[in-house]
């Protein structure tokens, strides 16, 4: 998960353990880091705008074009080290399959937006043929979980967060929603 927040031309962007809980995953998070700071669960996709894959170097670079100075932060998905309302956007990238609690870390997505706030989600819904379901069991065997659609909308809405319509291609789906 990458979430946003505007600092005069400074931005944080969080990086999240995907496994709650787990021994060892991290240390107390530090408030920043440096831009150096490879996130934590790996491949992203920063915004709409950025390839999925990006690299969190190569996005940094992307924002100091702009005018954004990016500072990196490890942090517990399910227990955010940010007060309330303190974000404007939030983007988690592939990651809500593998969130421990996936309904704990999107309500803690809504605590620290802004009213107003946006998310953005990419994820993966549970396979319809044949091959894709013996691949998903396997995957689930290690805690991944996949949703149906209606399970993804009723997540966001009872998070707290007013869903758009849900984006799918193929497995993947794409969902946006604001704070309510």
């Amino acid at each position: 998960m990458i979430a946003t927040r505007p600092s005069g031309t400074s931005t944080r962007f969080v990086s999240l353990r995907t496994r709650a809980g787990s021994p060892n995953s991290f240390s107390e998070p530090p408030q920043t880091a440096p831009a150096k700071t490879p996130l934590a669960n790996g491949k992203f996709s920063a915004s709409a705008r950025t390839k999925e894959g990006a690299s969190p170097l190569r996005f940094a670079r992307r924002a100091r074009k702009i005018g954004v100075s990016p500072s990196f932060a490890r942090a517990n998905a399910e227990n955010l080290p940010f007060a309330d309302a303190s974000f404007d956007g939030a983007v988690c990238g592939g990651s809500l399959n593998e969130f421990g609690d996936p309904a704990r870390t999107l309500r803690e997505r809504r605590r620290v937006l802004k009213p107003g706030g946006r998310v953005a989600i990419m994820g993966i819904l549970k396979a319809r043929s044949t091959w894709g379901k013996r691949l998903q069991r396997l995957l689930s065997a290690g805690g991944v979980c996949f949703f149906e659609p209606n399970q993804v909308m009723s997540l966001l809405d009872h998070a707290g967060l007013e869903p758009d319509p849900l984006k799918t291609h193929g497995a993947v789906f794409f969902a946006g929603a604001t704070r309510r």
